[in-house]
């Protein structure tokens, strides 16, 4: 079985494969920007938990009334910013989370470490678009500068989504 596929009429598409490797080393950050030669760095904008509106507990899988916690996340490679991350995380499987727990580590090794989650696969979906206002005030980028954007749903050894990201 190849990487992708194709349907005709329909597009070219991903073909999910079951990886016996490390998977959340895929989605590491600081690893891919390591291997590029750059200096990785993350700066936490925000940290709140709030009580999930209709579109994340339809994206989430959750009933209205749960907690999520929204983590903001700037990602910079040699202090130029690269990213902007929106992180949602289902309190229940995180109920101790804290700020201090992101501050230079992984948000994967996070979850492993210290809630015992650990990543059976996700699903990623990209597009083009532009940026949003938010997200260039945080980048430092004009309104409007096309960019790369990212949805990806992140699920544990159970299938419970534990993470829901934007970039």
């Amino acid at each position: 079985i190849g990487l992708v596929r194709r349907i005709h009429g329909k597009g070219t598409f991903v073909n999910r494969t079951n990886l016996d490797s490390d998977l959340s080393s895929c989605y590491k950050f600081g690893q891919q920007m390591r291997r590029l030669g750059r200096v990785p760095t993350t700066r936490i904008i925000s940290f709140e938990k709030k009580e999930v509106n209709a579109y994340f507990a339809e994206n989430m899988n959750l009933t209205d009334g749960e907690i999520i916690i929204k983590v903001e996340r700037l990602r910079l490679a040699d202090g130029e910013p690269m990213m902007f991350d929106q992180t949602y995380l289902p309190l229940k499987y995180f109920p101790t989370l804290s700020v201090g727990m992101l501050q230079n580590r992984s948000m994967y090794d996070v979850f492993k470490d210290e809630f015992q989650e650990d990543i059976d696969y996700a699903d990623e979906y990209f597009s083009s678009g532009v940026i949003s206002e938010c997200d260039s005030k945080a980048m430092g980028l004009p309104d409007g500068t096309p960019c790369l954007l990212l949805k990806r749903k992140t699920y544990d050894l159970q299938n419970h989504l534990i993470e829901f990201t934007l970039s």
